[in-house]
């Protein structure tokens, strides 16, 4: 076991408008604050509960962030983190991530979050999750005076979508995207989401036509709207959630946690480390941990374009989305992703091949070729573009889950109390703040209330497997 050296804490002043107040959002979501200054709201005692988290990505640095504000003692064990030290190296997930922010959430669509299962996550926790995050990213990117939004790599950019179908009317081609349109535009309504605009279809075609070429497909896009969403420097974050949860006193540890059953680890911790609870933030290594069949990985790669304006080049300051969808003739047309992220890169995406988990993609893959066809189909100035020399192509592994988001207390594995928080899929950083929460209550609901596993489930989901 190696302990990871803390990265320095480059953060801001201590002063009072540090503080993020997440607010409350029905019963299952008290309101909770968190700081960015160097020291935890709440001073751990000896006495404090000391929680194990499985996990060094963003779902596991976000708990532990939350945790240690409320006065929890922490230690964080991870296998690999984030990578900073140069450019050569692979990226863990939660950096590779494209990390914009969708809704309700990215990676997936409606229909593959629509379970029909009582007692996991629905589209109305995806709903509440991503809008949660969503009030963290905002507020991040406006306190005090822009310096957070600096220090964490996190800004606002307007968002077009743009679509083959008339969104007011629901037709059997249509469905998925007619049902998210109208739970943004409600959201939008209650300003919990900022900056939303429905486009025409004069509108939509100006816009498009603005960008360059007249590809017969594009005459075929309807309708479209737009909003503004958070977009996260990904590696930037990353190490500024490190630094965040060092400065406040979370033990980081370089290990992998693999080769036996969670129950045993869980009793090696309270044994030998007086642990009182785990948090299992695992991502795809939970299908051993916990020995869940459901945990599957999605190969993804994005290119990474240099947004800054070169020779003939005009950089891209609003992000351009074609969803996968049917078109009039009922043929699915592969999506189109462009966005503009904080530190100066462009991201073209996205690929997404279920079950695969070889990570041997590379510029000349043909899958690639493909989705940059389509990107400069779109806009075909990326013709005049450069890939960003030392990283243009990033690749790895989403971790899925067949049940959706596992954000679960559970009992029946060990003798602690064990809240998993894992199978964000491609949603990660959309998701993390929100599910972070979620977890952080089950906990202390166990911890404090003497709850079970069950009865915090049931709380929270209605009901749990196989009851009704």
């Amino acid at each position: 076991m190696t302990r990871l050296s803390q990265p320095a804490f480059k953060g801001v002043n201590a002063t009072a408008d540090g503080i993020i107040t997440l607010e409350a959002t029905g019963d299952n979501h008290p309101a909770v604050n968190i700081s960015v200054h160097q020291d935890p709201l709440v001073k751990p005692k000896p006495s404090s509960k000391h929680i194990i988290i499985i996990g060094g990505g963003v779902n596991g640095l976000m708990t532990a962030w939350v945790l240690l504000d409320k006065g929890y003692r922490v230690t964080i064990f991870a296998k690999e983190w984030a990578w900073t030290q140069d450019w050569q190296n692979s990226r863990i997930t939660s950096q590779i991530a494209g990390a914009l922010w969708e809704y309700p959430q990215g990676g997936c669509g409606l229909k593959e979050i629509d379970v029909t299962e009582p007692g996991w996550s629905t589209k109305h926790n995806y709903r509440e999750w991503t809008l949660q995050a969503y009030e963290f990213y905002h507020k991040m990117s406006t306190m005090q005076q822009g310096r957070m939004a600096k220090e964490f790599g996190v800004g606002m950019v307007k968002i077009n979508l743009f679509f083959y179908h008339d969104l007011t009317k629901e037709n059997e081609f249509n469905a998925e995207d007619y049902e998210k349109f109208h739970m943004i535009r409600e959201d939008a309504s209650a300003n919990k989401i900022l900056g939303f605009e429905e486009y025409s279809p004069e509108r939509v075609q100006q816009f498009v036509g603005g960008l360059g070429s007249d590809d017969a497909w594009k005459r075929d896009l309807r309708q479209g709207y737009g909003y503004d969403a958070p977009n996260v420097d990904s590696d930037r974050a990353m190490v500024f959630l490190m630094s965040i949860v060092a400065s406040k006193g979370a033990q980081l540890e370089t290990r992998e946690i693999k080769g036996k059953p969670l129950s045993e680890f869980a009793q090696d911790f309270k044994d030998n480390m007086g642990a009182d609870a785990i948090i299992n933030a695992t991502g795809l290594g939970a299908g051993e941990l916990v020995g869940d069949p459901d945990v599957f990985p999605v190969r993804g790669a994005i290119i990474r374009i240099d947004n800054n304006k070169r020779e003939r080049f005009e950089p891209l300051h609003e992000a351009c989305i074609v969803p996968a969808q049917m078109d009039a003739d009922g043929l699915l047309r592969k999506g189109i992703w462009l966005f503009p992220r904080v530190d100066g890169t462009l991201i073209v995406g996205a690929i997404a091949q279920p079950a695969n988990d070889v990570l041997n993609l590379t510029q000349t893959s043909p899958e690639v070729g493909l989705m940059w066809k389509r990107a400069r189909s779109f806009l075909p100035a990326l013709g005049d573009a450069r890939s960003v020399p030392h990283y243009p192509l990033a690749q790895g592994l989403r971790p899925f889950t067949k049940r959706n988001v596992k954000v679960r207390a559970d009992l029946e594995i060990s003798q602690l109390p064990v809240v998993h928080n894992y199978g964000h899929g491609g949603s990660g950083w959309a998701l993390a703040p929100g599910t972070a929460r979620t977890a952080v209550h089950f906990l202390e609901l166990m911890l404090n209330e003497g709850y079970t596993g069950r009865d915090v489930n049931r709380g929270y989901y209605g009901c749990i497997p196989g009851e009704k």
